[in-house]
């Protein structure tokens, strides 16, 4: 099962939260064509409840991709990373001074495919190049 909570700002802002067994329905509500909806949120997965996976979508620069899980007392963070020479350059997300850094997007298929992998496993996907918080460059930026 995957659970969502997904902020959407295209055209209108709005909140959906629930679950799905199906990625084909997941895809619906986040990647009905082509591109992602512009939004932010999280997924869960029952196939490890100790990770999770934040989304930022913006068409204009892709989706960027953010894994979290806890192991003991810790958290392990690990970044999608495309375009590591545009890591220190961020886009507002939200026009409200909640940035990213661009070279964190990734293409929608790419990001795609990293969302079906943490839904069937709660693992990273290995067709993404992944990054440590602690290798965001001076004037970079990420959400989890």
């Amino acid at each position: 099962m995957i659970t969502y909570q997904i902020d959407f700002t295209e055209k209108e802002y709005r909140t959906i939260q629930g679950s799905c067994r199906e990625l084909l329905e997941l895809k619906k509500l986040l990647f009905p064509e082509e591109a992602f909806l512009d939004c932010l949120g999280y997924l869960y997965t029952d196939a490890d409840p100790e990770a999770s996976l934040c989304l930022a979508a913006i068409k204009e620069y892709g989706t960027f991709l953010g894994y979290k899980k806890k192991i003991q007392n810790t958290f392990m963070v690990q970044l999608s990373l495309y375009q590591k020479e545009l890591l220190d350059e961020v886009v507002d997300v939200w026009g409200d001074g909640l940035e990213i850094s661009i070279g964190l997007f990734l293409p929608p298929q790419l990001a795609w495919n990293g969302i079906c992998a943490f839904a069937d496993s709660g693992r990273l996907y290995h067709g993404i190049q992944w990054m440590g918080e602690e290798e965001i460059p001076e004037g970079g930026n990420y959400v989890i």
